[in-house]
């Protein structure tokens, strides 16, 4: 009886593994740089192993917000931790500052919607489909 346990628990443990390698494999590939161009803004989100940076750039004005985030099922949920600006940009978010948004990958395009945050005005510039760029 207990082998017949121990063994039902190593087929069910061999399963869970398999599957959660599955989810990984099937996750879209979020690592690099994707870019849009918003009304003359260029938004540019750079996906490293650990940490997320959102940039934003018109003409010789821009910032660059580091964030730590996770990535579940679709969704990004994000924390700014540093800030750098140049030039003067105004709407530029500050440390602590919290945002999600879902995106959608598809080979060299991404999509990102559903753009939340307390930042005015941020959704319409945000959403909309990116490009894969090569650094």
């Amino acid at each position: 009886m207990f082998r017949l346990a121990l063994g039902l628990l190593a087929i069910t443990a061999g399963l869970a593994l398999a599957e959660e390698k599955k989810d990984k494999k099937d996750a879209p590939k979020l690592a690099g740089s994707w870019v849009r161009d918003a009304d003359g803004t260029e938004i540019k989100f750079t996906f490293k192993d650990k940490t997320l940076d959102v940039g934003a750039k018109n003409g010789d004005n821009g910032m660059t917000a580091t964030c730590d985030y996770t990535f579940k099922d679709g969704v990004v949920k994000a924390k700014v931790t540093k800030v750098v600006e140049k030039g003067e940009f105004p709407a530029k978010p500050n440390e602590g500052f919290e945002f999600s948004f879902k995106i959608t990958v598809k080979e060299k395009k991404a999509t990102i919607d559903d753009f939340k945050s307390e930042l005015e005005g941020a959704k319409a510039v945000v959403e909309g489909e990116y490009e894969k760029k090569d650094d």
